[in-house]
């Protein structure tokens, strides 16, 4: 490319990129993703346009064709919408945000790489400055032109490593399974957990105990249900912290002592800091809220999603898995917070429980094999509904930190209560670890 050629830049993908946002404010994620500043957009009125929209996002606002106008005219109040009109009217989609928005940084760092060149060229020229002093100025300017690529941010020291390490172990909520809090040091911030399970295994009521006993350690929870209402997770929740059946709550009549402890459980979760969603359906939109949700609760100790399958970005169903895996990994991370996620099982492992009545050595969650690379703890749940409902295995079959193990539980099927069970209990629901009479796989949760 000569020096008077046009400098790099695509106003088509910086129109496009605003114009998605302005329809879809989620796709303001991805320019924050890509670490779009305003001087990463060529044309002077589209720097404007984004500037407000990142004022917008810092402020936890929406972002919309009024929100941004307002915004813009705060600082000029000239500036019509004319302009926004045309972004909007320009994006029929907002599906492909993140193209635009890589495509406008991708422009801003070589336009920046090229001004580095010039600059490196006429200094080569100019041979009044030393070889020393000429060479330092050549390795700023490329080093201002790399800083405009995005950054994953600054390198830990092992010194960093250490001191969170120390910190993590004796970190995060505790489960009430006390053998499974040996094994994993409980709920520890950053680590996902995948819970898998044939359908009507316990995926779910397995779910909600975790979240009472994060709720009961003072923790922060966000729930984003793909499959359950807002409803029927308070009601699952409700009836477990009462120890009144979940039938006895929806439909009556309770006597006075479940009246007793239902309006204790009520008033116990009205004033727990806890936010549940049934209608995301895309890791953008969960992040988004997660985040969103981290700032007014005042932090975030633990965010359910039930259940990975539901999660539908391009409608690959194995794309898909494979990408809410990954992301809900680095969004523990980014929260600092657990991420628990329930996953369905695959259609092998179901056929082997089927056919066995109990977990087999392998185990695989349905769609993808990175939501087992992905997950620090990974757990299978068994349940031979027809024989012995009543009891729910817990299989740690993956962990990242320690060992893995088979913890019997007692099963309360009215309220989803989950208990341990002692060894000898153990011993005499599953002698053969393992080798119990084969399941219905048609039976239903009652």
């Amino acid at each position: 490319m000569s020096i008077n050629s046009l400098p790099p830049a695509s106003h088509e993908s910086e129109a496009a990129f605003l114009g998605s946002c302005l329809i879809n404010a989620e796709a303001v994620d991805a320019g924050l993703d890509a670490q779009l500043k305003s001087e990463d957009f060529h044309k002077p009125e589209y720097r404007q346009v984004w500037q407000a929209m990142l004022k917008l996002a810092e402020q936890h606002k929406a972002v919309d064709f009024v929100t941004v106008s307002e915004q813009i005219q705060k600082s000029d109040p000239d500036f019509g919408t004319s302009l926004l009109v045309t972004l909007t009217n320009q994006s029929p989609t907002s599906l492909n945000a993140t193209h635009y928005a890589t495509s406008v940084k991708d422009k801003s760092v070589r336009r920046h790489m090229l001004n580095a060149a010039q600059r490196i060229s006429t200094m080569a020229y100019d041979e009044t400055d030393d070889i020393d002093t000429m060479l330092d100025s050549a390795d700023k300017a490329l080093r201002a032109a790399r800083d405009r690529a995005p950054q994953s941010g600054p390198a830990p020291t092992p010194g960093d490593i250490i001191d969170r390490m120390e910190k993590l172990k004796s970190s995060g909520p505790l489960t009430r399974l006390p053998k499974l809090n040996q094994i994993s040091a409980g709920l520890v911030p950053g680590h996902l957990w995948v819970i898998g399970g044939y359908s009507s295994t316990g995926k779910s009521a397995f779910g909600v105990n975790l979240v009472e006993d994060v709720a009961l350690s003072h923790g922060k929870i966000m729930i984003a249900s793909t499959e359950m209402s807002q409803e029927q997770y308070m009601l699952r929740l409700l009836s477990l912290t009462s120890k009144v059946p979940q039938r006895v709550i929806r439909y009556g009549p309770m006597d006075m002592d479940q009246s007793t402890a239902y309006a204790a459980a009520r008033d116990y979760w009205k004033t727990q800091r806890i936010r549940v969603f049934d209608d995301l359906y895309n890791m953008t939109r969960i992040r988004r809220v997660a985040q969103r949700t981290k700032v007014e609760l005042g932090g975030l100790d633990m965010l359910m999603v039930d259940f990975i399958q539901n999660i539908n970005e391009t409608g690959d169903e194995v794309k898909d898995a494979r990408m809410a895996a990954i992301k809900l990994q680095a969004l523990g991370k980014e929260l600092n917070c657990t991420v628990v996620a329930m996953s369905q099982i695959s259609n092998a492992q179901a056929m082997q429980q089927q056919e066995t009545g109990a977990m087999g050595n392998y185990y695989a969650f349905k769609g993808s094999g990175a939501i087992k690379d992905a997950a620090d703890i990974a757990i299978m749940l068994d349940r031979d509904r027809v024989n012995y409902p009543e009891v729910l295995w817990c299989n740690v079959v993956k962990n990242r930190h320690d060992a893995l193990a088979r913890i019997g539980t007692n099963f309360d099927l009215p309220t989803g209560t989950v208990t341990q069970m002692t060894p000898d209990e153990e011993m005499q629901a599953d002698p053969n670890s393992g080798g119990r009479r084969k399941a219905n796989i048609n039976a239903t949760l009652p």
